[in-house]
């Protein structure tokens, strides 16, 4: 048998829960899901998680979910404030750069390390438009998952003072 009163509370925790979790997500500031660091996603994961038992488990309070969701907010938000204002504290949360291909030659140790195959690195070149591997001169995997290229002198773009030219400002 249905238990409406079981469902309307369950609905009413969602709600809540809900609330709660945009609230503490406003915390940690705009960011796209590309820009998020391993240490955000478990973040996110680990309080989505106690929102989800809060919501579900009826014979526990529902106020101490919320709580611990607050309270985690709080410690994730202050170790966020912190890794700014710590260059360690930022590299133990978030990691660090790591070069994959430096002066032209692949960094086979740092691909081993981070578990990249040479074809998903050929995908992500040529995905940002390196067709021909020989142009690269740097490759970095960023902390966020991305790798960024640099191509060699001869193949980066132009820009004005290149010709040596004066470039007018508009007003």
């Amino acid at each position: 048998m249905i238990n409406f009163e079981e469902i309307g509370l369950i609905a009413l925790r969602s709600i809540l829960a809900i609330m709660i979790l945009l609230l503490t997500t406003k915390m940690f500031g705009k960011k796209q899901l590309s820009q998020l660091t391993i240490y955000d996603y478990v973040v996110g994961i680990i309080i989505g998680s106690i929102a989800a038992d809060a919501i579900i488990t009826l014979d526990e309070h529902f106020i101490n979910g919320m709580l611990a969701i607050l309270i985690f907010g709080l410690i994730a938000y202050g170790l966020s404030i912190l890794s700014i204002k710590s260059e360690n504290i930022n590299e133990l949360l978030n990691g660090k750069p790591t070069v994959l291909m430096e002066k032209g030659v692949f960094n086979f140790e740092n691909l081993r390390k981070t578990k990249i195959p040479i074809y998903k690195f050929i995908e992500q070149a040529r995905l940002k438009g390196y067709y021909d591997l020989f142009v690269l001169n740097y490759a970095v995997l960023e902390t966020n998952g991305e790798i960024s290229f640099l191509p060699k002198e001869q193949y980066q773009p132009t820009a004005p003072l290149d010709f040596k030219t004066e470039v007018k400002k508009e007003d």
